[in-house]
C-alpha cells in the first residue's frame, strides 16, 4: 500500500477528518473495544503510525470525535430551540429532546458506555476541550430549554434536572436493542419531565 504524506494545513485537515470518519465508522459496526488504530489505519489510506501524529491515543481519537459530533448536536439543538412555536412550546420542548434521543442516539450509547472510561486516559487538553466545548454548551443548552418551560427555576432546580438528564442517558443504553421500548421510553422520560417542569 502506498501512503501518501499530508503536506498543506488543507491535507492535514483532510487526512484528520478521513481518521475521524473511519473511527466514526468502525465504532457504529464493532464497537468500542473492537475500533482499534490498527483498523483504522487498514480502512483508509495511512499507515498506523501516521495516526499518532494526529492523535496520541484511541481515547483522544475518541473523545475529539465525541466532541465534534456532540457539537453537531448542540447546533442542531440551539436551531430548532430558535425557530421553535412560542406558542406551542409543550410539543416543541417535546421535539427537541427526542431529537436528542433518536436523531443522536449512537452518541448516548458510547457517551454512557466508555466515555468515564476513556476521560481517564485521555489527555488533560484533550479533556479541557471536551468540557469547554461539550459539557458547558450542552448545559447551558438545557438550563435555556428548561426555562423555555418554566422561567421560575431556581439554580438547583436546573441542576437537579441536569443530573436526572443524564442519569437517564446512562441508563437508556440498554434498551436500544428494542427500538420500540427505546422510544416508549423516551417518550414517558420526555413527558414526566414536562410535568414536573410544570408542577
Amino acid at each position: 500500500m502506498n501512503f501518501k504524506r499530508a503536506r498543506n494545513d488543507d491535507q492535514v485537515e483532510l487526512r484528520r477528518q478521513e481518521i475521524l470518519n473511519a473511527c466514526k465508522k468502525l465504532l457504529m459496526e464493532n464497537g468500542y473495544e473492537d475500533t482499534t488504530l490498527l483498523a483504522i489505519s487498514k480502512l483508509i489510506s495511512v499507515g498506523r503510525t501516521t495516526i499518532y501524529n494526529y492523535y496520541s491515543t484511541k481515547e483522544d481519537l475518541f473523545m475529539e470525535l465525541c466532541t465534534i459530533e456532540i457539537e453537531t448536536l448542540i447546533k442542531e439543538l440551539n436551531d430548532l430551540f430558535d425557530h421553535a412555536d412560542k406558542n406551542n412550546k409543550d410539543e416543541e420542548f417535546k421535539k427537541i429532546l427526542m431529537t436528542i434521543f433518536l436523531k443522536y442516539k449512537y452518541l448516548f450509547e458510547y457517551y454512557s458506555m466508555y466515555i468515564a472510561k476513556v476521560l481517564g486516559k485521555a489527555n488533560k487538553e484533550v479533556t479541557d476541550a471536551f468540557q469547554e466545548r461539550v459539557t458547558v454548551p450542552f448545559k447551558d443548552f438545557y438550563k435555556k430549554l428548561l426555562l423555555f418551560i418554566n422561567p421560575n427555576l431556581t439554580h438547583d432546580d436546573i441542576v437537579s434536572f441536569n443530573y436526572v438528564l443524564w442519569v437517564f442517558f446512562i441508563g437508556i443504553n440498554t434498551l436500544t436493542y428494542n427500538k420500540t421500548l427505546y422510544e416508549k421510553t423516551c417518550e414517558h422520560f420526555v413527558d414526566s419531565t414536562l410535568a414536573l417542569l410544570k408542577k
